[in-house]
């Protein structure tokens, strides 16, 4: 049974119509208990044979008079068509393949078996890509194998409503996506997030809505030169300084790019926070708290850059805000990311990923040896020193000039007793530390 069971369930030996790794789902298998507590429980039958099949099920004695024939006194096989009538009894089971595909066959010729043109439209298995669905012309515009007739979502890139155009209503839904979350918003579908996802980065921001833009407007993302002011990207990477200047009770963001920007977006742990931009009226502002995020997007729908490639925001009563707090994307007219440094009054605290951060020690505890990594985002001069519990000086691990990037050292402590040690990053203005436990 074991066997027969395999043939029909295995495309190797047969032939898939259905191209669902069965040759027909419509061959059923079933194996019927007068007693499925006796002399095995139902599991232990269950696990027996090809997963899945047979499908056991308790008999009354209907299943019983099928299998028993007159000559053995115990149930046998039998073979039912698709009217459920008894074919045949084999006994053993031998053979049966011929008169199981004449069976299939028949029920083929009925309409219940195999590939069937239910829709009427001319085909039918794997040749209809909508087998429900009257679609003879086969429409499938993103390709999907899945005709337009029946596909729930067309899969083309910043056409958010599926109407096979792509215009101002497209980046309306972008807008308002990007505002309520992005990807994690359970306001719009997910076919709409998908399309929305322009640049098919997992991500659904301020760089989709330019480049959404500039489709419309019939720039290529490659050669995009809006008003004149744009830049070829591939002579030189885009950097965007972003510097937080305090102003009374208020914060001043000022961002100053070596390429045009077109678009800026903000992330603001801060519901109560109004923002405003000077000068550079051509450029829209809209917000909304979502999650416990402002998010907040500052955009041109026909893609002119900022002024003199500069922008200065001010956040209202933003004074307490801390800027490491505040994400912010700037993209140019192209709706590609530029790099960010950021500074505050006092220094640079971030360019690009890296930030000024002793990110750790590994091995900790460790004997004798440890390493020991950390981040500056400028070059200069740094120190990385360790102290014991008492504040003394114990050792210096470096002392010296650095670039900015990621950087690591291994730090020997064989002389020192076991005990917990501080390991100090400064940079003159900045420092962390991170404690070290030496055991021997």
């Amino acid at each position: 049974m074991d066997n027969y069971a395999d043939y029909w369930t295995d495309p190797v030996n047969g032939n898939d119509d259905n191209n669902n790794g069965l040759i027909d789902e419509s061959v059923k298998f079933i194996v019927a208990l007068a007693d499925i507590g006796q002399p095995y429980s139902c599991s232990q039958w269950g696990n027996q044979g090809i997963n899945g099949i047979p499908v056991i099920i308790e008999d009354t004695g209907t299943i019983f008079n099928w299998l028993h024939d007159d000559y053995n006194a115990y149930p046998t096989y039998a073979v039912l068509d698709h009217e459920m009538r008894v074919a045949d009894k084999p006994w053993p089971y031998g053979s049966t393949n011929n008169l199981i595909q004449t069976l299939y066959e028949n029920c083929e010729n009925a309409g219940l078996c195999g590939a069937t043109d239910s829709d009427e439209d001319g085909l039918s298995g794997i040749d209809d890509n909508c087998p429900s669905d009257y679609n003879p012309d086969q429409t499938d515009i993103d390709s999907d194998g899945i005709g337009d007739v029946c596909d729930d979502c067309l899969n083309s890139a910043g056409d958010l409503n599926s109407d096979g155009l792509i215009n101002i209503t497209d980046i309306v839904s972008t807008v308002n996506i990007v505002l309520n979350g992005g990807m994690s918003s359970s306001q719009y579908l997910d076919c709409e997030k998908l399309n929305a996802d322009f640049n098919s980065d997992g991500i659904i921001n301020i760089l989709d809505i330019i480049q959404i833009v500039n489709i419309i407007l019939g720039n290529s993302p490659q050669n995009c030169h809006c008003s004149g002011q744009g830049y070829d990207l591939e002579k030189s990477e885009g950097i965007a300084k972003v510097s937080f200047i305090t102003d009374g009770n208020d914060l001043k963001i000022e961002i100053n790019g070596t390429h045009a920007f077109s678009g800026i977006q903000f992330g603001l742990k801060s519901e109560n926070i109004e923002i405003s931009i000077l000068d550079n009226s051509h450029i829209k502002i809209e917000s909304n708290f979502n999650n416990g995020t402002n998010n907040i997007i500052a955009y041109s729908l026909l893609n002119q850059p900022f002024d003199s490639k500069k922008a200065i925001f001010t956040l209202t009563n933003g004074l307490n805000l801390n800027p490491k707090d505040i994400s912010i994307i700037v993209g140019d007219t192209h709706g590609f990311e530029m790099k960010l440094v950021k500074s505050n009054e006092v220094s640079v605290f971030q360019n690009g990923p890296h930030i000024f951060e002793l990110n750790s020690v590994y091995p900790n505890p460790f004997n004798p040896t440890t390493e020991i990594s950390f981040s500056i985002p400028v070059e200069g001069h740094i120190t990385l020193i360790a102290y014991n519990t008492n504040g003394q000086q114990v050792d210096i691990i470096f002392d010296g000039y650095q670039e900015l990037g990621l950087h690591s050292y291994s730090w020997n402590a064989g002389r020192l007793p076991s005990g917990i040690y501080y390991i100090k990053l400064s940079d003159g203005i900045n420092q962390q530390f991170e404690k070290a436990i030496l055991l021997k």
